[in-house]
């Protein structure tokens, strides 16, 4: 088969689907299916930091004799997904195109496998999409929020395949888009084996990530966290990277010295940060996958996480859940974690079994084998009952 890949997310330092997108090529390469990948990038991009011949992530692909790495310069995402990328594709006759990470072009002339993770910019539409204030502002995002509606009510459904990370997101395309379960495939993400527990752990705060997104939650941790005893908060502090101007406003109206909100600084590595807490905490609202529950197991730091989405099926029996919309809830865990031994170890134990359900090469097969469905697949013709379904949301 010849496959081609959107590509453009590995011009940039590794986050999220940039980190599944590598490691699933990688491990396709490495499995030697005897396929050719074509890796679709736009160095013209203002979003990107690196370009393609200066990218260490797209050298190494490079050096693989099946791999051909095709620039297609646009000035903006619009273009390049909905028309300079379909022309590109006529020229190169790839037998699927696979999008990973939530986007997809109208027109496509070979079969399309489209990466939906999640449903998170629908379910909280506004938070994603109306937060500008000035009149430009809200003019870029009513465009790209229209964009988004289009793309998620009429392009997915098109798709010939969907691929997704959770049974959680599974369900949820197929209640919001109206898409039928057998052509949304659940495959499993995993996390960077390279992570280990630290050697001599200081084991001195609670770890927890910070974001201005309304689903990750990050408000309620620093909330819970105050509600703590003092002779716990001065023996254990916490440390929350990332920062935003509403997670600042709050911890300094709080006051307390034990609270460190850190910048999204990634040069300390993560299994440092991870693994010398005593705890992870990760109350979010709604997760596609929730791959930092993995990281924090992976080094061997017990987990307190949100008992809703797809977090509960990623991380089994091997985490303390909480309801994240109750503080009280959060307070008490993260107590009950600081004081009872025996719990963190065990919570640690059952980690690291459960991280032996993930890794990229049992990724890296189930894509491929949703490759062939595809191509043996008939294809998704105009009168798709899906898709004649979706176009009757009231909100296109």
């Amino acid at each position: 088969m010849k496959i081609g890949f959107d590509a453009r997310l590995l011009l940039n330092d590794l986050r999220g689907i940039g980190v599944y997108l590598f490691n699933l090529l990688n491990q396709l390469l490495e499995q030697g299916l005897g396929n050719e990948y074509i890796l679709y990038v736009n160095e013209s991009s203002p979003y990107i930091t690196t370009k393609a011949s200066s990218s260490p992530v797209i050298e190494k692909l490079r050096a693989y004799p099946e791999v051909t790495i095709r620039n297609i310069s646009a000035p903006n995402d619009f273009l390049w997904e909905q028309l300079l990328l379909p022309i590109q594709l006529t020229y190169d006759k790839p037998d699927i195109l696979h999008m990973p990470a939530n986007r997809a072009p109208r027109i496509c002339p070979c079969k399309l496998v489209v990466t939906v993770h999640d449903v998170i910019e629908l379910l909280f539409f506004d938070q994603f999409f109306y937060t500008q204030k000035t009149l430009r502002g809200r003019f870029y995002d009513w465009r790209t929020a229209n964009y988004m509606k289009y793309m998620y009510y009429r392009i997915f459904p098109r798709a010939d395949k969907i691929i997704t990370v959770s049974n959680t997101s599974k369900k949820d395309i197929h209640n919001m888009l109206n898409i039928p379960l057998d052509r949304i495939a659940v495959v499993h993400q995993s996390y960077n084996s390279a992570l280990r527990p630290a050697d001599a752990p200081t084991r001195d705060y609670l770890f927890t990530l910070g974001c201005v997104a309304a689903h990750k939650n990050s408000v309620a941790v620093i909330k819970a966290y105050n509600l703590l005893p003092q002779q716990l908060r001065e023996k254990y502090k916490l440390e929350i990277v990332g920062c935003c101007p509403e997670l600042k406003s709050l911890v300094d109206s709080i006051g307390d010295p034990n609270i460190k909100l850190k910048n999204s600084d990634f040069s300390i590595p993560l299994d440092s940060r991870y693994g010398n807490a005593i705890g992870f905490v990760y109350p979010s609202l709604y997760e596609g996958f929730g791959l930092p529950v993995l990281e924090a197991m992976a080094c061997g730091t017990p987990v307190i996480a949100s008992n809703k989405g797809s977090i509960p099926e990623v991380a089994g029996d091997a985490a303390l859940y909480i309801d994240p919309e109750d503080i009280g809830s959060i307070a008490n865990a993260m107590e009950k974690l600081l004081t009872d031994r025996l719990l963190r170890d065990n919570l640690m134990k059952k980690g690291f079994d459960q991280l032996r359900k993930y890794s990229w090469q049992t990724c890296a097969r189930k894509t491929h084998a949703v490759y062939e469905q595809t191509i043996n697949s008939q294809p998704i013709g105009k009168k798709n009952p899906s898709l004649q379904k979706s176009r009757k949301n009231p909100d296109l």
